[in-house]
């Protein structure tokens, strides 16, 4: 719609202006295209958390990306325009063989993992909503391969379904006969939205092994009531140094 749907015309080399209308009826299924909810440069952005913006130099919808960015700062939105000169719409796909994209993904991936970590502040009384959990699995004898399997269906439900999980990753010994789990959340509610997905899968994987776990964080008074009386040990924050403040 802006002005560079004709000046990029001929350095686009994925989109015409004349490509856009069957594209658009594909979008909108018979929808208004002003809809806020399908052209975000008609929505109220008012109260949107931070966002980031990508485009190329040679993109027929760089003006469009440089309208939103201004109608998202009017908004008091925070907002990152991330302009990348000499490529064109959608140059994010040619990561394997394009540096330019790799480093676009980079910097909206370092955009979500400061966002989405929350600041670090230390001092006794850091009142921090992320929650950590870590726990040991000395496995029976022969349940390595069978532990295995369960934690792979864990992470195909929290990929799918978990909405806050920030880490889950999974470290064997030499001779894999024990392991160590480190998951973090994004917050208390989480923690019990990733158990009421995975629940049903947690008798079969402490099957295995003899376990020991630990939580590190300020849960809430519903995931403290929870917890209570299942032996897991809770620390709460002391001492925290992010690597910004390094």
């Amino acid at each position: 719609s802006g002005a560079t749907m004709e000046t990029k015309r001929a350095a686009d080399p994925l989109f015409t202006p004349e490509a856009f209308p069957a594209r658009v009826a594909d979008y909108t299924a018979g929808q208004d295209a002003a809809l806020g909810l399908i052209s975000p440069i008609f929505a109220e952005l008012s109260g949107l958390p931070p966002l980031i913006i990508q485009a190329g130099t040679h993109e027929l919808l760089l003006d469009d990306a440089i309208r939103l960015a201004r109608q998202a700062a009017i908004a008091d939105v925070e907002v990152t325009l991330d302009i990348t000169p000499g490529v064109p719409h959608v140059f994010q796909a040619y990561y394997p063989i394009l540096d330019e994209a790799a480093a676009a993904l980079d910097r909206a991936g370092q955009f979500l993992s400061a966002h989405l970590s929350g600041p670090q502040t230390t001092g006794r009384s850091a009142q921090l909503s992320e929650i950590q959990g870590v726990a040991r699995l000395k496995f029976h004898k022969g349940k390595a391969e069978e532990f295995k399997r369960l934690p792979a269906q864990v992470m195909d439900i929290a990929r799918a379904k978990d909405t806050g999980t920030l880490q889950y990753e999974i470290y064997l010994n030499d001779d894999e006969s024990e392991c160590v789990v480190y998951e973090r959340y994004r917050d208390s509610e989480a923690v019990i939205e990733h158990a009421t997905h995975v629940g049903h899968l947690m008798e079969a994987i402490f099957a295995t092994g003899s376990a020991s776990s630990e939580l590190l964080g300020d849960p809430s008074a519903e995931l403290t009531a929870m917890t209570a009386g299942s032996g897991v040990p809770l620390f709460r924050p002391f001492l925290s140094l992010s690597s910004s403040a390094v």
